[in-house]
């Protein structure tokens, strides 16, 4: 589904991030990278999705080279994004929010599709309030939907679970769990919550200083794993 190879990004003021990395995610599965703070998460998640340019390397999608395309041709081709810290439309209904999500791929037709709203009920519930309004765990809540509203064939999260409180963190990872096993959708998520990760990933993968370290560790019993977030987290 995604092959990253050799991807070589960063930014102007600070240099490479990312200076070789190579990642593979399978079709239908939740793939989580973990690391500290700084290995390059979020660049990863930012190059891959297009609001960052490569100096090197390739990104294909399901054989396709996306590397060279700009961001809104990569959500075309079905690349959907969820930044870290949300990004939702404060000033927007959460209805808005969900509409802007649809008409930003061509040819869906704009209704906010029903299977979202029973997937997020309590985006149901607050449909006509302002996005601004709502608390931190609704508005991931709002921003994964937003980006589900696309209908993407890879979903990335960057930080899904930061600055939720534990029982919706639970919630999230479960409604994620439920939408891959009944579409086959694929999930690329980089975390650091492992709430978030128990029991939701299918496997593991660890970036630490702009390189992935070791891929396909299996999520079951990672808590267990104290050489692993030692070397990778420090934990």
């Amino acid at each position: 589904m995604l092959e990253v190879r050799n991807l070589a990004a960063g930014y102007p003021s600070g240099g490479r991030v990312l200076d070789g990395l190579n990642l593979s995610v399978p079709a239908g599965a939740i793939v989580a990278v973990l690391g500290r703070n700084g290995m390059g998460k979020t660049t990863l998640m930012r190059t891959i999705c297009g609001l960052l340019q490569t100096s090197g390397g390739t990104i294909k999608l399901d054989g396709e080279p996306v590397s060279e395309l700009p961001p809104h041709t990569r959500a075309q081709l079905g690349i959907g994004y969820v930044p870290q810290g949300r990004e939702v439309f404060e000033s927007f209904t959460v209805s808005e929010n969900l509409t802007v999500g649809r008409i930003a791929k061509k040819g869906l037709w704009p209704k906010i599709p029903p299977h979202l709203l029973e997937l997020f009920p309590i985006l149901a519930e607050r449909a006509q309030q302002r996005a601004g309004s709502l608390s931190g765990g609704q508005q991931q809540q709002l921003a994964i939907a937003r980006a589900l509203a696309g209908e993407p064939r890879l979903l990335l999260l960057d930080e899904p679970a930061e600055g939720i409180q534990p029982s919706i963190v639970h919630e999230i990872a479960g409604k994620l769990r439920e939408i891959v096993d009944t579409t086959g959708l694929t999930v690329l998520m980089a975390e650091q919550n492992f709430d978030m990760v128990d029991g939701t990933a299918d496997s593991i993968a660890f970036i630490d200083h702009g390189l992935i370290a070791e891929e396909g560790v299996a999520a079951d019993g990672i808590r267990s794993d104290k050489v692993r977030l030692a070397k990778y987290l420090s934990l």
